[in-house]
């Protein structure tokens, strides 16, 4: 697809829409890593991947505790550079998933989990800083039906992890219910300040969460899903578009792939009205504003 991007007064050239994945998993122990799925997604004009980590379990590490943490981190960190060596911008996220929370809380208890949670997001924290990652993430809340002291404690968690993120300069990616202006509304509660507000974002945000993230003025990620764009495109460009994908060969087209996020994008364009230039704000100005890395 064609853009024509004014790039002086009174000049026109063409470019060719380049795609972001802003929130993606990677597996290299039990799934294709980050190398493969960098290389197959610049094929079809992909130039950025935010690598967020899954639980240590995922990966066959201890849960629960700071080890496996720790050697996720490291698994993290050589996904990244495999992603840039591919040619592609990246940014790491290392979090603690409310999934995650919601299983200590099954297993250990309120106050147990509530103790390990604290200490784990924090461990996190500063593995961020010591690995150079962007962000913590994703942290938050489940998006199923849960025991009611497992939200209690992950909205503790969270609330440490945002104050986390604005002490230690990190950007961070929410996982939460899709509870429409509900949702918008807490997030937009927990965040202090303007300066937090531009460093987070809301993660796989569709519909009602969609429009009332905006409508707060928080950042969001959409599922590039095509009736989930069809939605998005009808709101104004302030979100980026995200494949989710687990890299699980255990869970095939639970998600969409990379690779197919500018099939997906061109199929909804397709179905509704939406200029070029929306297009090139969604896939790459807004990458580089969130995310601060370089305009391909």
């Amino acid at each position: 697809m064609l853009l024509h991007v004014r790039s002086m007064p009174f000049e026109v050239r063409l470019v060719e829409l380049r795609y972001a994945d802003a929130h993606c998993h990677v597996n290299p122990v039990n799934g294709l890593g980050a190398e493969r799925v960098a290389a197959k997604f610049r094929k079809v004009g992909g130039w950025f991947i935010a690598l967020v980590a899954l639980s240590p379990s995922h990966y066959g590490f201890k849960p629960f505790a700071v080890e496996g943490y720790e050697q996720v981190a490291a698994l993290l960190a050589r996904e990244v550079e495999a992603v840039r060596r591919a040619g592609l911008e990246a940014a790491g996220f290392l979090g603690i998933h409310p999934a995650e929370v919601d299983r200590m809380v099954a297993q250990m208890g309120v106050e147990e989990a509530y103790r390990r949670g604290i200490e784990l997001v924090e461990a996190v924290a500063r593995l961020c800083l010591r690995y150079g990652f962007t962000g913590l993430g994703e942290v938050g809340r489940p998006h199923y039906q849960c025991r009611a002291e497992s939200v209690t404690i992950c909205n503790l968690i969270l609330d440490r992890a945002l104050e986390l993120a604005r002490d230690y300069g990190l950007l961070a990616h929410l996982h939460l219910e899709q509870a429409g202006e509900a949702t918008a509304r807490d997030v937009s509660q927990r965040l202090k300040s303007a300066l937090q507000r531009r460093m987070v974002a809301v993660h796989h945000a569709r519909g009602d969460t969609l429009k009332g993230c905006l409508k707060e003025g928080l950042w969001v990620t959409v599922p590039a899903r095509r009736d989930d764009l069809k939605l998005a495109f009808k709101q104004p460009p302030h979100y980026m578009v995200e494949s989710d994908f687990l890299d699980d060969p255990k869970r095939p087209g639970a998600v969409v792939e990379p690779f197919r996020i500018p099939e997906e994008i061109a199929g909804a364009a397709g179905e509704v009205e939406v200029n070029e230039e929306y297009l090139w704000r969604i896939c790459v100005d807004n990458v580089v504003e969130f995310y601060g890395v370089k305009p391909p």
